[in-house]
């Protein structure tokens, strides 16, 4: 459709950032957005935890695969297994320890939970565009929300936002 045209006339697609409040449909858009299943970790009791990119399959991330990205350290993992490190009450979800992600910390008591991830994906319906499921820190929207918030305020907001988890 109509869609397909755009990203045609388009020489470098960007980037579509999906926020909004808690249990809202993100993820579920996402995977619409993406047209390639659920790949983003969708149910009724799955609040995502972290934002994640769905970026075009590379090389380096291949379709099916993820990187979960801690601070100075990635992990790679199935794109199966997202849900056990990007939602609340996953698995991996509260950290892993600090000596599986650089061997020879001293300290393996200490959790480092994860702070993203990146999925490569081999998109039909978006191809070639980076799709961000942002679970929007509450308080920040609440803010972005407010009656007497004026428009550039709401925008500038929004862009830290999309600033900090697209670069």
């Amino acid at each position: 459709g109509r869609l397909h045209v755009v990203l045609g006339e388009v020489d470098r697609p960007g980037t579509v950032v999906v926020v909004g409040e808690i249990n809202r449909g993100k993820s579920s858009l996402v995977n619409t957005l993406l047209g390639v299943g659920d790949l983003a970790p969708v149910d009724a009791e799955i609040t995502t935890s972290v934002y994640v990119r769905f970026t075009p399959a590379s090389d380096d991330l291949p379709a099916g695969t993820a990187l979960v990205e801690f601070p100075g350290a990635a992990h790679r993992i199935p794109a199966t297994e997202l849900s056990d490190w990007v939602t609340v009450g996953g698995r991996h979800a509260a950290g892993v320890p600090a000596e599986r992600l650089a061997p020879g910390t001293p300290v393996d008591s200490v959790l480092v939970p994860p702070v993203s991830a990146r999925v490569g994906v081999d998109a039909t319906v978006l191809p070639g565009v980076t799709v961000v499921d942002h679970p929007l820190v509450q308080h920040k929207l609440t803010l972005m929300r407010r009656k007497d918030a004026s428009t550039n305020s709401f925008r500038r907001l929004l862009g830290e936002q999309i600033e900090e988890h697209t670069s």
